[in-house]
């Protein structure tokens, strides 16, 4: 690829991440529009407009979205690696392996865009390790900007640290979905990961154990499919109530 070429495609792209960011704002601003135009209406009347309208502001992103996934990051399926490391006091695998990383596979785009284009927008971003993607090869800092702190028996929580948060507030806006994407036909299984509806972002969780029925509503965005071990070693690791003590942090991620 020339350099004119180059220069086109990461204009077009910054247009199209604009592009989108004022669809959420909009999206965001009409609603108040639509709950303040309609105060006069009944209240069937009233839900019934803002419910169509909102629907159609939802698929106007979930489009911007499925099209700037497929500009930035290709054809499906996309796949993430992420390597963690365990503190001394965790345990090794039941056959004494000491696995630390795993692949998620992203839902597809025709099912969940925009949760899907707002995971990997904190991914590229560098939000989980401070380092790049590049190629197909994990690139590591010395320092963690992540972990898996959070646990409970149902669901294990990943968190950006709050100072790697906030460096990404200030370099690229706020990491959360425009509204809590969810569909029936991607549900939270076993080994899936995804958001918390009422916080659709930046933290994600993996599901321990099949959760469709305990999270219905939240985005489910992606699944494992393979470091199954990794993931259990996680959820065995020494914890403090809900928490685990000390965390197991997040050092690498890359395309898989």
């Amino acid at each position: 690829m020339d350099v004119e070429n180059l220069h086109a495609d990461l204009m077009r792209a910054t247009t199209l991440s604009t592009q989108l960011s004022q669809e959420n704002e909009r999206f965001k601003h009409a609603i108040a529009l639509l709950e303040e135009e309609n105060e006069h209406l009944t209240n069937e009347q009233h839900d019934d407009d803002l419910h169509k309208q909102t629907e159609l502001l939802k698929e106007e992103i979930q489009k911007m979205s499925r099209h700037e996934v497929f500009h930035r990051f290709g054809k499906e399926p996309h796949r993430v690696e992420f390597q963690v490391q365990f503190p001394p006091e965790s345990p090794l695998s039941p056959d004494g392996s000491n696995p630390t990383k795993f692949v998620v596979e992203l839902a597809p785009l025709e099912l969940m865009p925009h949760a899907v284009y707002t995971f990997l927008q904190t991914v590229d971003n560098g939000l989980w390790n401070e380092v790049s993607i590049g190629g197909d090869n994990i690139q590591n800092k010395p320092t963690s900007s992540a972990e898996f702190r959070q646990i409970a028996r149902h669901i294990v929580v990943a968190q950006p640290r709050k100072d790697a948060l906030e460096d990404y507030l200030n370099n690229f806006g706020i990491p959360t979905m425009s509204f809590p994407e969810f569909n029936e036909r991607y549900d939270h299984e076993k080994y899936t990961v995804g958001y918390i509806a009422a916080h659709p972002g930046p933290s994600f969780y993996i599901s321990l154990e099949d959760n469709k029925e305990s999270h219905v509503g939240d985005p489910c965005f992606g699944k494992i499919i393979s470091g199954f071990e990794t993931v259990d070693r996680i959820s065995s690791s020494p914890r403090n109530g809900q928490v685990l003590d000390p965390p197991v942090k997040i050092v690498g991620v890359g395309w898989a």
